[in-house]
């Protein structure tokens, strides 16, 4: 098992009765320190559909807004999605994230701002 820097979450939704991980997203600090970034978000396949893709990234937000208020932290939320992944971007949109276009390796950059 690889450890998680402590800047870095990892969270993991586990089926309880299969303990197969259903859905996982990695987020924290980006490489400055300064802005709140969703590195992945990944849905087991056989568990799509079912709103945990929300379900997760709501977590992921509202995990983040903590850390924010209790750190007296003002940034943004960002996140880079492939131009193609439509249901990321679907996904994305629905939380309330804005594309702000593609800056990274191909990637497009979203920002979500409470």
């Amino acid at each position: 098992m690889l450890p998680v820097p402590p800047s870095e979450v990892a969270l993991l939704a586990l089926d309880p009765e299969t303990d197969c991980v259903a859905s996982a997203c990695h987020f924290g600090f980006d490489e400055s320190g300064e802005q709140f970034i969703i590195r992945a978000l990944a849905i087991n396949v056989d568990y799509q559909r079912r709103g945990l893709g929300t379900k997760t990234l709501g977590i992921a937000l509202n995990a983040l807004a903590d850390t924010k208020k209790a750190s007296g932290i003002d940034c943004g939320v960002f996140a880079r999605i492939h131009p193609l992944n439509e249901p990321s971007r679907q996904l994305f949109t629905n939380a309330g994230f804005i594309c702000l276009g593609t800056f990274t390796a191909n990637l497009d950059t979203w920002v979500y701002m409470e």
